[in-house]
């Protein structure tokens, strides 16, 4: 192998930008390292290159262990995503200076420059200053310059992403073209898919710091693992459905198994939660229900259409989508109903004409299943009343959600290792999959974190008295970016919750979270949202819009919905609310934090939690898109 990188992990803080990623990447290959700003994936093309050390883990290239070696003894090229050409030099002179500071003969570093020159299509231009060249060309010199030292690999941070498309396209040939002529090992860091699939022998997906998968282009398109790499890669329709005997069920339809009997990622045939993927492509549109009725939807309407050149592409809105959890494409908030995404050739288009408003079938040639992960639950046990209680609330919702749950024991004295006791498992059965640490209550939001970053968190349950609550709260809030259930004095059946919103952007992810919970719990919901009496017409009026559109997306998750208003001071009329209508459970969000991350130790929350006794599930707002990993 040209390249074995093993358990690299590089933190900032407590933050891991690169967390434990190992891969092996063999002699000649075109590596692309594909994912979303942040993800961590320049960061390992500059442990690679020496540029930056890791943390723990180790580096070798050819079998030689060069984690230790500083870069310019590890014959790697690498290039910049702008340039960083030396503006005063010439091309030649900017091509040949890692050669000449070696003082090879004049000769020699003349010849090689007029080849490096040839091979990325610039002979001629040695003369001419890099405020001259176009920045294609300003790219094909410093694409140049790291071939010049013959390098045994070539690593490339988002060369083409400063270009225009037309260029990119070319540079893109050229790429290919040279990595083969010259056999190089290469890594590609880039955000494009469509770059990543023309280029990669094979291509990794990096999120947050971790390597998701690692495959053929074909193979992660077509079969990924995970959501995230579905979605990632081009566009996807995506839905949480039923395995069943008859096939796979999302709403009120049934579309057949992929794959033929046996089992699907894990998931036994006739059994089980599961996400179903087929691709806009992948979808025939007729206007009559005939074809392969077993794999027909609808109907459906179409709701847009937009012309892309030798593509158009459709949205169809599915006439019976209700109780459909839709993962992919994204579903407006208050949309009613399931949406699906088509894209066909102009060809078909002709041959098949269709407007806005148009009712159709839709007809799912090729689909995916991939194994559902469902809702991983934090429990925070302590051998009290109260740990015994947050145990007995999460069990409910992990036997009912099907949920999976890490659970930290708080140990004092002896963290490391102690078997949880049987009463901790037997309150928690039914439970998908537990998994067990032991931990010093000191520690318990530093491992929040540490898990957090292995694999996400929906839900931290704990417990704590009554007078407790807001220290408690304020100690994990400040410190765990997750959504916490606090239990209350007394196990609860959470079959009567109270949604408590106030409008905006916030309010949106509270009422997305409390449909995902309460789905599996609650047959319905009361949604309530407290006007201030200082309120105005116009602030009002942009409330009952709000609550109506919260109501319609609780209610296309399957969750009954009755709206309540109330007037008032915000804090004293959630907790009479919950009073009046004996709610066993209170759904709110959190506050925004401060900029270093505080918990606003002040306002409606702190004054609510430690006057309600009933659980409450604080709903974190998560602005970057965290919350939903």
């Amino acid at each position: 192998m040209s390249i074995v990188l093993q358990g690299l992990t590089k933190r900032y803080g407590s933050h891991a930008v690169v967390n434990d990623v190992s891969l092996s990447i063999a002699d000649g290959e075109f590596f692309v390292l594909l994912g979303s700003s942040g993800s961590g994936k320049t960061t390992v093309l500059r442990i690679v290159a020496g540029l930056t050390q890791a943390d723990c883990g180790r580096v070798l290239l050819h079998g030689i262990d060069v984690t230790a070696l500083q870069p310019r003894d590890r014959n790697v090229g690498f290039v910049f995503q702008h340039y960083a050409l030396f503006e005063h030099m010439s091309v030649a002179d900017n091509v040949t200076f890692a050669l000449r500071i070696r003082h090879r003969k004049a000769q020699g570093v003349r010849e090689r420059c007029d080849e490096l020159l040839d091979l990325v299509g610039l002979s001629g231009l040695g003369d001419r200053m890099p405020h001259q060249l176009s920045g294609g060309q300003q790219q094909r010199v410093a694409l140049a310059r790291a071939l010049a030292r013959e390098p045994d690999v070539l690593l490339l941070d988002e060369p083409l992403g400063a270009l225009d498309a037309r260029i990119r396209a070319d540079l893109r040939v050229t790429l290919r073209r040279i990595q083969r002529e010259l056999g190089l090992t290469t890594i590609l860091v880039t955000h494009d898919q469509s770059e990543a699939f023309e280029l990669a022998d094979r291509l990794g997906v990096m999120s947050y710091g971790r390597l998701l998968e690692v495959g053929t282009p074909v193979e992660l398109y077509e079969r990924p693992r995970t959501e995230f790499v579905a979605t990632f890669l081009g566009d996807a329709n995506l839905l949480v459905a039923e395995c069943t005997p008859g096939g796979i069920r999302f709403g009120a339809h049934t579309v057949p198994s992929p794959g033929g009997s046996g089992k699907l990622h894990g998931v036994p045939r006739g059994k089980g939660r599961v996400q179903l993927l087929f691709r806009p492509e992948h979808v025939t549109l007729r206007t009559e229900a005939t074809g392969a009725a077993d794999a027909l939807i609808g109907p459906c309407v179409v709701t847009e259409t937009t012309y892309a050149g030798s593509h158009q592409r459709l949205r169809l809105r599915v006439a019976d989508g209700r109780g459909t959890r839709q993962l992919a494409p994204a579903v407006s908030f208050g949309q009613q109903g399931a949406e699906i995404h088509v894209l066909r050739s102009s060809c078909e288009a002709e041959s098949l004409p269709l407007a806005s408003g148009q009712e159709v079938w839709a007809e799912i040639r090729h689909t995916h299943v991939l194994q559902h992960p469902g809702l991983r639950l934090a429990v925070v046990f302590e051998q009290t009343r109260f740990g015994d209680v947050a145990a007995a609330t999460a069990g409910r919702l992990a036997r009912h959600a099907h949920a999976r749950v890490l659970l930290l024991r708080l140990d004092q004295d002896t963290p490391g290792g102690a078997p949880i006791d049987d009463r901790a498992h037997a309150l928690l059965s039914g439970a998908s999959a537990i998994a067990e640490r032991s931990i010093a209550r000191a520690d318990l939001p530093q491992a929040l974190c540490a898990e957090d970053d292995t694999e996400v968190i929906d839900l931290v349950v704990t417990g704590a008295p009554l007078d407790g609550r807001g220290n408690v709260l304020a100690a994990l809030l400040g410190t765990c970016g997750r959504n916490i259930l606090m239990a209350g004095d007394e196990p609860s059946e959470m079959a009567r919750p109270l949604v408590c919103v106030a409008g905006g952007e916030p309010g949106r992810h509270d009422v997305e979270f409390a449909a995902r919970v309460l789905r599996h719990v609650a047959a319905g919901v009361v949604l309530m949202t407290v006007v201030p009496e200082s309120s105005g017409p116009a602030e009002t009026e942009r409330r009952a819009r709000f609550m109506r559109r919260a109501a319609a997306s609780l209610e296309a998750m399957g969750v009954a919905t009755r709206s309540h208003e109330r007037t008032g001071v915000v804090a004293d009329e959630i907790v009479a609310a919950m009073e009046d209508g004996q709610h066993d459970l209170l759904v709110m969000g959190t506050p925004l934090p401060h900029d270093d991350g505080r918990f606003v130790s002040s306002g409606v929350v702190p004054s609510v939690v430690t006057r309600v006794r009933s659980p409450i599930m604080l709903v974190r707002y998560a602005p970057d898109g965290a919350q939903a990993r």
